[in-house]
């Protein structure tokens, strides 16, 4: 769990909090927002962001631009701004972390993300965590949720 200018980013739990409200977030937003909270002693390059949170699969700047940019919408209401673009090289979470700050989960030890494309032409991407066993399968598509 990590505190930082009124949030808390809980990694248990998958929530980023500002008092009694919890900031909704995507996944690969969230997962961006812990790495770079657990590697602020540096600027982390853009590449490592990449192969670390998307894991071969084929993405673009521009997926990597957007979940900075949803973090950043995210964090409204801290008292400046806490993550930092280093023009051509990487980002910096800058806020002061207090309290019991504690390393992020080993994302090496998460499962491989499942891809497939749909006839259609949609790309999904998913992880099974946990108990693989479930009762239904959710695929997510921005609005929408579909019971499969």
């Amino acid at each position: 769990m990590y505190r930082f200018d009124g949030f808390v980013l809980d990694v248990a739990r998958r929530e980023l909090r500002r008092g009694d409200e919890v900031r909704a977030m995507q996944p690969q937003v969230f997962d961006f927002l812990v790495y770079l909270v657990a590697h602020r002693e540096r600027v982390v390059a853009k590449q490592e962001l990449l192969d670390q949170l998307w894991q071969g699969a084929r993405v673009t700047d521009a997926s990597l631009q957007r979940a900075v940019s949803h973090a950043r919408q995210a964090l409204a209401g801290a008292s400046g701004e806490l993550i930092e673009t280093h023009a051509r090289r990487g980002y910096r979470f800058v806020g002061k972390v207090e309290g019991d700050a504690a390393p992020a989960a080993d994302r090496r030890a998460w499962p491989a993300p499942r891809f497939v494309e749909t006839r259609d032409g949609l790309h999904l991407a998913w992880r099974t965590l946990g108990d693989e066993r479930a009762d239904a399968t959710v695929v997510l598509v921005p609005g929408w949720a579909f019971p499969m």
